[in-house]
């Protein structure tokens, strides 16, 4: 992994954030580092000009900044939650979702996010192995540990559980712990009942033990086998009791109003997350069948056309709109899935070749209207996963 130059886009270099974190339980000096923010808009609103654990891991992954990756895993490291607050919704071992939280509904949104703990469990793994840095990782230790047990205190029946109950709170600030925090529009006002299990969020786990198994040596972990043993029990379960046999594809989520039946396409592209040897032909092949149900001129929808409630507030976050960074991993699972699938990244591509003869080519997502199926930028103007998908496209699908 090398170092990505800011000149290599002009638009990563308007997300970048330089900050100096204060000595704290893990660094003894004061630590200067090189983060991105998550987004920015330029026509006033609100945006994402914070650090999103989410964004930032997922866009590190791939854009090969060594820098980075590094300096993200040391701040969601000194970040990472050590007490209950029911307002912000840390609990010990949660990395926050953004950073700093800004107050919604009535709490804040600093550490709602369901998945960042296992996010930056992956990057260590993806860190060590492109730095080999042993020493690095012996130094996170005592934050993998704390992350590890934060995700055992989720877990029942080999599923992990998001609830604001874990942080003593009767609610929480955003409508989902996933990336779709925007809500679900099968449920009123996008709002699922808690407790409630996401389909990406468990693969992720499973993706973060292997990892952890695979460092047990720097971070002398005591529990070698136990960790394969049970990712493989969640990796088992999520399949199983996520897929909808009726109707051939997986929930995202389901919560105590049941399971939701919707296609949603990070069901397939977070398929990626798991090994190949975790999937048969078959199961691919049956998960990309479904894929031109979701096909628009400008790439793959997020979820299927099926109608939701019509008081959920953000639309377009659950309903037409196309991701580039959806495209991203589909585009990956689809390459990593044999030469016959060229289709499928050619289909990937097509955000990319509507967004840039847009206004602002690194947008968010892109809108599709209902009635005319016009396309619109919308979201912050500029990304850091679209960034990050651009550059997907252009090093590793091509």
């Amino acid at each position: 992994m090398q170092a990505l130059p800011v000149s290599k886009s002009s638009a990563l270099s308007q997300l970048k954030n330089t900050i100096t974190l204060p000595p704290n339980h893990l660094f003894p000096q004061p630590q200067p580092l090189l983060l991105y923010n998550a987004g920015v808009k330029f026509a006033g609103g609100p945006d994402y000009s914070r650090i999103f654990a989410r964004d930032g891991l997922t866009s590190a992954f791939l854009l090969g900044d060594a820098r980075f990756l590094h300096d993200l895993l040391v701040f969601c490291a000194s970040t990472m939650g050590t007490k209950i607050d029911p307002r912000t919704g840390e609990e010990p071992g949660k990395v926050p979702h953004e950073w700093p939280g800004v107050d919604l509904r009535g709490y804040n949104t600093q550490y709602v996010a369901a998945d960042t703990s296992a996010l930056w469990l992956v990057g260590l793994y993806e860190y060590w192995l492109a730095s080999k840095d042993s020493n690095f990782i012996a130094s996170m230790r005592t934050p993998v540990r704390s992350a590890l047990d934060y995700i055992r205190r989720h877990l029942h029946d080999d599923l992990f559980w998001d609830d604001p109950k874990y942080s003593q709170s009767a609610g929480t600030a955003v409508l989902s712990g996933c990336w779709r925090d925007g809500g679900f529009p099968e449920r009123d006002g996008g709002r699922q009942t808690y407790p409630a299990t996401y389909f990406m969020v468990n693969l992720l786990i499973v993706k973060a033990l292997r990892g952890l198994h695979a460092l047990r040596a720097p971070l002398q972990l005591d529990d070698q086998t136990d960790l394969l043993e049970l990712a493989e029990r969640i990796k088992a379960a999520t399949l199983q009791k996520f897929y909808l046999p009726e109707l051939g594809y997986f929930s995202p989520m389901f919560d105590q109003q049941g399971i939701v039946s919707t296609l949603y396409l990070d069901t397939i592209w977070s398929l990626y997350f798991l090994e190949p040897h975790d999937l048969t032909a078959e199961m691919i092949e049956s998960q990309f069948a479904l894929l031109p149900r979701l096909q628009t001129t400008y790439g793959y929808l997020s979820r299927d056309r099926t109608p939701g409630a019509t008081n959920v507030d953000d639309q377009l976050m659950v309903g037409r709109a196309v991701w580039p960074v959806e495209q991203m991993y589909l585009g990956l699972l689809a390459k990593r899935s044999g030469q016959n699938h060229h289709q499928i990244i050619a289909e990937c591509e097509k955000a990319a070749a509507w967004l840039d003869i847009s206004e602002y080519p690194d947008s968010e997502f892109i809108a599709i209207d209902n009635a005319s199926d016009a396309p619109r930028i919308a979201g912050c103007n500029v990304q850091l996963w679209t960034i990050a998908y651009r550059y997907a496209l252009e090093h590793y699908l091509t």
